[in-house]
């Protein structure tokens, strides 16, 4: 029996032959026409969406929209050609892409505007509702009662769980070259995020029934159909995107995780983790509309994004491995005794090295690099520069993040950059791996915890190596960072050491 994703995909794919020539005499007409209409918009000046000052940009010229999405069509080189525009555009530049014109801010102090403003932006963020987010009323609430002393040692329980595991499964194979730890990593993440979100094992979260499709390949089909419709931006327009077979399978994906999130929020004859998310909502008022949104941000934007994360952290370290050894070292000196291998919450500061290899990490791998806004009223970035309502705003943190006046040689792994002697010179929106302001991700200090959690306990049991080369890793734009395949790793065996008692 085909599972319900599967017919869907059948059903698409039949109606590809008829439909393909139709979809692609109007997908030229239409870029022809947009591109057109930009080049006159461009020429005209006063048209320009921004007051006063001209913007310059990629493809300011006639049919350059579809130049611009040409560009950007390979998936290996998107990156790249979104920091070669930073780096040659400067602090602010449009790009017209087929029918969406987008105003990029590689700035801090324009971010600074931009995230202060009280205009009210709303957004995409990626999550696996596939509606914009207008407010944060469940997230402003998690931020306020998620802090207690009493929920931060619940999530290390469950970060020191998920690391045994981890760490056990690697000691019982022979795990000293060649590893790939994706599944292994991806499947412990998603355990603590279920388990801290909605006091359940991933096991107990999902409806099993013929046809469905568990939470984890939802995550990534939403990525996949979102990536498809961004770099193919006619696909945007819903009556093109009606006519197309994907919008069949997005139907599908919409309902299952309505499906999957209402019974992984529905009450469990597990006993579960009576501190989480959906209690601490609850118990603040939030309604279940707001939880499940939550909730579902959590598991889209927190699922892939810190397995990438922990991958490129464990790659950074494996790199270099007097970094890693310095990390080690610290991980060492918290542990009183050999035997000892549970993480305390207190444990974490201590860890200085370690935070700035997770910080210098995410400057060069920011997993969630794109982040679009649209803000409600008007924005004056400056005397001669104001963004009306209503216009697409790309944060590309790459851009900021790989500014060589603000990081110097950025391409190097140097975590001293964010020691307290270098940091406190720099913007504060200078690094903005969680976006910022009242936007701010979430679940940042949840994620940070974890990294540096995982990382600890790996370090404390293995020295990891890796026979990869930093320029030979692809990362492709799908929604987050993504690696096009997995990065090999060694772990050989260490005897874990101790602070000596005095």
């Amino acid at each position: 029996m085909r599972s319900g994703i599967e017919g869907v995909q059948f059903m698409g794919v039949r109606d590809v032959g008829v439909l393909q020539h139709g979809l692609m005499m109007v997908t030229f007409f239409l870029l022809f026409f947009v591109g057109s209409r930009a080049y006159l918009k461009g020429k005209g000046g006063s048209s320009s969406k921004t007051k006063n000052r001209r913007l310059g940009g990629p493809g300011q010229y006639f049919l350059g929209p579809i130049m611009n999405v040409l560009a950007l069509s390979n998936t290996k080189t998107t990156i790249k050609v979104l920091e070669r525009w930073c780096r040659a555009y400067g602090p602010v530049f449009r790009v017209n892409f087929g029918p969406k014109s987008v105003i990029f801010l590689n700035s801090p102090e324009y971010l600074q505007v931009l995230f202060m403003s009280r205009s009210g932006l709303c957004g995409r963020m990626g999550s696996l509702f596939p509606r914009e987010r207008n407010g944060d009323v469940a997230g402003n609430c998690w931020t306020s009662t998620c802090s207690p002393y009493k929920t931060l040692l619940s999530y290390m329980r469950i970060f020191n769980d998920e690391s045994n595991q981890i760490v056990h499964t690697l000691e019982k194979n022979d795990s000293r070259e060649g590893v790939d730890v994706t599944s292994l990593l991806s499947g412990a993440i998603l355990n603590s995020i279920t388990k801290a979100t909605v006091g359940k094992s991933i096991e107990n979260c999902e409806s099993k029934e013929p046809g469905d499709v568990g939470i984890a390949e939802l995550v990534h089909r939403v990525k996949e159909v979102n990536t498809k419709r961004i770099l193919s931006p006619w696909l945007l327009y819903e009556p093109i995107w009606r006519f197309h077979p994907l919008s069949k399978i997005g139907d599908f994906l919409v309902n299952m995780t309505m499906k999957q999130l209402s019974f992984a929020l529905s009450p469990s004859k597990q006993k579960g983790n009576n501190v989480s998310l959906k209690e601490d909502l609850l118990g603040a008022g939030v309604p279940v509309e707001g939880i499940m949104e939550e909730t579902s941000t959590l598991l889209s934007a927190g699922y892939e994004t810190t397995e990438c994360a922990l991958q490129f952290l464990l790659f950074m370290l494996a790199l270099h491995p007097h970094h890693q050894e310095k990390c080690r070292e610290e991980i060492d000196s918290v542990f009183v005794d050999p035997f000892d291998d549970d993480l305390q919450y207190r444990d974490l500061s201590k860890l200085k090295h370690l935070e700035m290899c997770v910080f210098e990490t995410l400057r060069l791998f920011p997993i969630v690099f794109l982040i679009i806004r649209k803000p409600k009223t008007p924005i004056r970035l400056a005397d001669d520069l104001e963004i009306p309502a209503g216009t697409e705003i790309a944060l590309f943190m790459p851009g900021v993040h790989k500014n060589p006046e603000i990081y110097p040689n950025p391409e190097e792994f140097r975590p001293e950059r964010f020691s307290p002697e270098e940091s406190q010179h720099r913007h504060t929106y200078a690094y903005i791996p969680f976006s910022a302001g009242s936007r701010k991700c979430i679940g940042f200090k949840f994620a940070i915890m974890e990294l540096m959690c995982v990382t600890a306990k790996l370090l404390r049991h293995f020295v990891i190596s890796t026979t990869d080369k930093l320029e030979d890793v692809v990362i492709l734009p799908y929604i987050t960072l993504s690696l096009e395949k997995p990065i090999n790793f060694g772990f050989e065996k260490r005897i874990p050491s101790s602070k000596p008692q005095h």
